[in-house]
């Protein structure tokens, strides 16, 4: 959705909005055509580990 709304508003760096349950709000940056800086806050819900 980055790489869309980039191209729509041309803008590189962007806020969003998490619309569902838990809220949030996050930072995103175009760094190229397959590059995407995310940055935004977050809270562990859940904690493990896998084997295989």
């Amino acid at each position: 959705m980055t790489k869309y709304w980039s191209n729509r508003l041309n803008k590189k760096k962007m806020n969003s909005f998490q619309c569902s349950k838990r809220t949030g709000f996050l930072e995103v940056e175009l760094i190229s055509a397959s590059k995407l800086l995310i940055k935004s806050e977050a809270q562990i819900v859940l904690k493990g580990e896998l084997s295989i």
